[in-house]
Parts: structure tokens; C-alpha cells; sequence
């Protein structure tokens, strides 16, 4: 199940993780955006978090319909 919260990482991180891990930089990037979560996704999370990253809620885009309308 996929989680509400990423990971944003200092730059340069995402490639050292992937490189790391043995991993291919969209398995990190899926990881630290919450859409995988196996045993290694938890594994990079973790390790992201070590690293200087930093957990950001997402939000989903606001709906035109749900703005008041302005007159």
C-alpha cells in the first residue's frame, strides 16, 4: 500500500542510495516517494533518513470544484 509521506533527499543522495543498494535510481525514487513498500523499500527509507533526508507530507492537488467561488 502506498504511504502519504516522501522522502526528499540532499542532492546527490538518490544516485549514492541507488549505488549502494545495488539498485537502479527509479527503485529509490519509488521507494522514497512511498509507492513501494517492501522489505527494501523500508531498508532505503531508512538509510535515506540517516542521510539527511527529510519526510514531506504529499498533497494531493486542489480541486477546482472545492474553491469557493470568487464574485
Amino acid at each position: 500500500m502506498a504511504t502519504d509521506k516522501k522522502i526528499i533527499m540532499p542532492l546527490g543522495e538518490r544516485q549514492k542510495l541507488a549505488r549502494d543498494f545495488g539498485v537502479s535510481l527509479p527503485t529509490v525514487r519509488s521507494a522514497l516517494n512511498g509507492i513501494t513498500c517492501s522489505e527494501l523499500a523500508e531498508q532505503i527509507r531508512a538509510e535515506a533518513l540517516r542521510r539527511g533526508g527529510e519526510v514531506y507530507l504529499k498533497v494531493a492537488p486542489s480541486s477546482r470544484r472545492n474553491r469557493p467561488d470568487s464574485e
